[in-house]
């Protein structure tokens, strides 16, 4: 910038906010073929299962509401580690009149999606949480969910309020998963997003969804570049121009 304009304390501060909504990634909708499989992978409590809730529930709910069919889903739990995972799965398929099947193998894993290709529009599969520092278990994990790619979409779940330090070991050791995009959960227990926003930029990662709460299927929606910029603070902030720049998708 000439000197001229870095005297400009307002000019400066539009450029600045420009960068940083510039940084943020996110991830487009992907449609692979039917049926649509999503896989949810990440650390302990980063609430996978409830975002996994959110998001098969509000494929219903919407349609009830569009009056159009609702579409066929199917829930799938790999998670044997934690106590009350499957029941707490169980207890939501139960309530949305969703089936719910568990695979603790591959090869069971296989076997269910075998039995649903043809007769169902949706997959959710929740896997198990652990530390991003246990690789035997990562890498057990990444066994039993071995599907080819191009018929999955994978999301790392991870909490908005992780330390800078932390969310780069948690990307770093999740690789293994070739997950397409990240779900920031938890964003109504924080006010500050620059530990998301500067590690995902460092290692080119996009955001695909962000939570807000617990009520399903409510505390969910796409991401945005505006969500995370109208979080800035002290910056004066020109919301008119923003939008314009970034413009939210549907």
């Amino acid at each position: 910038l000439s000197f001229e304009k870095l005297n400009d304390f307002d000019f400066v501060q539009k450029e600045t906010v420009d960068i940083i909504g510039e940084s943020i990634s996110i991830a487009p909708l992907i449609h692979t073929k039917f049926p649509h499989i999503f896989v949810f992978v990440g650390p302990t409590g980063v609430g996978k299962t409830t975002t996994l809730s959110k998001l098969s529930a509000g494929l219903v709910i919407n349609a009830r509401k569009e009056k159009r069919p609702a579409p066929v889903v199917r829930l799938i739990t790999t998670d044997y580690t934690r106590v009350g995972a499957e029941e707490q799965l169980r207890r939501f398929g139960d309530l949305m009149d969703v089936k719910v099947e568990k695979a603790e193998t591959a090869e069971d894993l296989s076997s269910i999606l075998e039995k649903w290709r043809d007769t169902v529009d949706y997959i959710f599969i929740d896997s198990s949480g652990c530390s991003p520092n246990d690789y035997d278990m990562i890498a057990k994990m990444r066994k039993t969910l071995s599907l080819p790619e191009d018929t999955m979409e994978t999301f790392l779940v991870v909490s908005a309020s992780t330390i800078s330090s932390n969310l780069v070991k948690i990307i770093d050791n999740f690789s293994i998963f070739n997950f397409d995009s990240v779900i920031v959960t938890k964003c109504d227990e924080t006010s500050s997003f620059g530990n998301v926003v500067g590690v995902l930029h460092e290692k080119r990662k996009s955001i695909s969804y962000i939570t807000n709460g617990q009520s399903v299927p409510r505390a969910i929606k796409r991401a945005s570049v505006l969500y995370f910029l109208n979080s800035l603070t002290g910056f004066k902030l020109d919301k008119m121009h923003l939008k314009d720049k970034f413009p939210e998708e549907n």
